[in-house]
């Protein structure tokens, strides 16, 4: 049996070997979570109004989509800061990170 030599250390071969470390993967993958959590905001501001625009004079459901709008603009409050965050650590000890 003949086998071909092949070094899977390339990125063209493995493309596991493109993340030399974690913060390779993390600079991949965080453009695509804020993203992510942008949709969820959306979807959940929409669910909320929705629930708001059908409750029907019905103060539970009111108080309900209140509430999920809250925790939505909350939430994207929360990821505005966490990238907020990074930047000034990246001010603080002058490195480059490509969020």
């Amino acid at each position: 049996m003949y086998l071909a030599e092949l070094d899977i250390s390339k990125p063209e071969v493995n493309p596991a070997a493109r993340f030399t470390n974690l913060a390779d993967l993390l600079n991949i993958v965080m453009p695509a979570l804020f993203g992510g959590a942008g949709l969820i905001f959306f979807i959940t501001l929409l669910i909320g109004a929705i629930t708001i625009m059908t409750a029907a004079g019905n103060a539970e459901k009111v108080q309900k989509g209140k509430k999920r709008i809250t925790f939505s603009i909350g939430g994207l409050i929360m990821v505005i800061a966490s990238y907020l965050i990074v930047k000034l650590v990246e001010i603080i000890f002058g490195v480059d990170l490509p969020l």
